[in-house]
């Protein structure tokens, strides 16, 4: 019996074995590709559970933002402003006096000022001291105008302005002690005298002076004898 069976599977494996291996074979591919499919479909919905997007809420924000701007200002982080000297102009004075010239120096108590009244000689004056005849006293020497003090009112004595062909103011500085016009040792004496030639070399009239070339003195070109070609031409005209 057994070996009639035998028989019998032999021949049906001889007749349909490659059909069976085929059907066999497709069936365990038809397995294995099921099982990547639920395998990556399972992948995926972890992931998405791992990385569901969450709803936080943002942290609230205050719409009104309180600076402290009197503390930032009494805090004076770049330091206090340097007190700016505001120098007002005097109005011109009506007085008959001129500024020939300014002594200046470092030192306001060593300037002097040459102020000319009327037609009379000019005169050394510094800080403090009264004019001769006009009333007023000097409060302030600058580098082109005399300060004045007449009876409480301030007043500016500005410093002559001449052309070329008239004289011309004097203007000096120095750090060094200036001589009074009135008295004083013979140094002083000196130094006033000296003023006084500066002053007056200065109201020296200025002459015009031809101008140089840049390229030197200007040749001077001798002027050829035409004698003989003069002769010539004559006792042509004469033929």
């Amino acid at each position: 019996m057994q070996s009639l069976n035998t028989i019998i599977n032999q021949r049906l494996w001889r007749r349909n074995g490659v059909q069976i291996a085929t059907a066999v074979a497709l069936l365990c591919l038809l397995l294995a590709v099921v099982s990547i499919i639920w395998q990556v479909v399972d992948h995926q919905r972890v992931v998405r559970a791992n990385y569901a997007a969450q709803n936080i809420a943002a942290p609230a924000r205050s719409n009104s933002v309180n600076y402290r701007v009197n503390d930032i200002l009494s805090a004076n982080l770049f330091g206090n402003p340097a007190p700016v000297q505001v120098v007002r102009q005097a109005p011109t004075t009506t007085l008959n006096l001129k500024l020939q010239g300014i002594l200046s120096a470092s030192d306001s108590a060593m300037a002097r000022a040459i102020i000319q009244t009327g037609n009379k000689a000019s005169e050394l004056y510094s800080v403090g001291e009264t004019i001769k005849g006009a009333g007023a006293s000097v409060k302030e020497i600058r580098a082109s105008e005399v300060i004045l003090n007449r009876n409480g009112a301030i007043e500016s004595l500005p410093l002559i302005k001449k052309s070329e062909s008239g004289n011309r103011p004097i203007i000096s500085f120095t750090n060094g002690p200036v001589p009074s016009a009135r008295g004083g040792t013979a140094e002083q004496a000196l130094a006033a005298r000296k003023a006084r030639a500066l002053q007056a070399r200065q109201n020296r009239p200025v002459t015009a002076r031809a101008k140089r070339s840049p390229n030197g003195a200007p040749r001077q070109i001798k002027r050829p004898n035409f004698s003989g070609i003069d002769r010539a031409l004559k006792k042509m005209g004469e033929l």
